[in-house]
């Protein structure tokens, strides 16, 4: 896998302008968001989106300010044209909005600050997070821990316990925003057919989601 980036694609981040036209005239399009890698094909140059399912589209335009070689997690906004470029379809992108990747913290924390949590699922080689923190605009510290791992006594197989860390600081816990977040599987040491288990603090007590990777 191509290295994945982290930081904040503000240079992208919703560049995308729908032309203008009349308000008559005007259709809004058959938009699909959801989350998707976002590289330059390193043999057409070509920019593509792969969607969690695995479904690769070439864009109508190409972003040549993405560093070559490196796989950006973002939410894209897109429309199908319907016109193919060589074997894939093609997208017209209207939306980009960066998706932070969490990383496994060495931190021992006992107590993480809580966060709403709008929806939590696994994608693709991804554990996903739509998240609701609370703030006044301050920074926030977000990665995961592994709490421990078990090996049932009847199989090879293990079971993660993993957990958000999620450290507010001196924020105040004012009026929700929304952060969406990712954890790469393939870079954790969990293979396939582990289980995994993941928590998080909320507002309204500890949840846990359970997964097949």
């Amino acid at each position: 896998m191509m290295l994945l980036r982290r930081f904040v694609l503000g240079f992208i981040a919703c560049v995308f302008v729908l032309s203008a036209c009349d308000e008559d005239e005007y259709t809004y399009p058959s938009l699909i968001t959801e989350f998707t890698d976002l590289y330059n094909d390193s043999t057409s140059g070509r920019t593509m989106i792969e969607n969690d399912n695995g479904d690769a589209y070439v864009l109508s335009s190409t972003l040549s300010s993405l560093e070559q070689g490196a796989v950006y997690r973002v939410i894209s906004g897109y429309e199908l044209t319907g016109g193919y470029v060589g074997n894939y379809k093609e997208a017209v992108l209207y939306t980009l909005t960066a998706v932070d990747l969490l990383y496994e913290t060495e931190d021992s924390t006992s107590i993480c600050d809580p966060t709403g949590v709008t929806a939590l699922w696994r994608g693709g080689n991804y554990i996903n997070f739509h998240l609701n923190p609370k703030t006044q605009g301050g920074t926030h510290e977000w990665d995961y821990r592994r709490d421990s791992v078990v090996v049932a006594a009847d199989s090879a197989y293990m079971t993660h316990y993993l957990s958000l860390y999620h450290i507010q600081g001196e924020d105040p816990t004012s009026y929700s925003t929304t952060v969406y977040a990712g954890i790469y599987l393939p870079s954790t040491a969990i293979s396939e057919g582990d289980s995994i288990v993941f928590s998080v603090q909320t507002f309204e007590g500890v949840r846990s989601w359970h997964f097949m990777y």
